[in-house]
């Protein structure tokens, strides 16, 4: 019965370590994102940076924590505004609005350049 336990317990903590290493690696949206209605490109960087129409400064940053994403402006952490965040099949919902991912517009011009 002991063994059964221990078994059991040794399941349990696979499975739950598998399920956080999921959940933190789901938390990656790195990539170009356009909203429907707005003439705009999103970059979202690994480090936590928004890049804004392919600009190399970025004065925005964001954070995910769960089911919300963070964002502020400046490295201060100030003025922090909370979403309610849901990864989709095309990108990821900020809020009601749906960022939808697109193609690395600089990957393609390597590729064209290489061609």
């Amino acid at each position: 019965m002991v063994n059964k336990f221990k078994t059991l317990g040794k399941v349990f903590i696979t499975v739950f370590m598998a399920v956080t290493l999921f959940s933190c690696a789901s938390d990656n949206i790195a990539g170009y994102y356009t909203v429907e209605k707005i003439n705009n490109v999103y970059y979202f960087s690994e480090d936590g940076r928004i890049f804004e129409n392919y600009s190399d400064e970025s004065t925005s940053f964001y954070e995910i924590e769960g089911n919300k994403i963070k964002l502020y402006n400046g490295e201060s952490e100030e003025g922090i505004m909370e979403f309610p965040f849901k990864k989709t099949k095309k990108g990821f919902l900020m809020g009601k609005l749906e960022y939808v991912r697109i193609s690395d517009p600089f990957e393609s011009e390597e590729q064209n350049e290489k061609s």
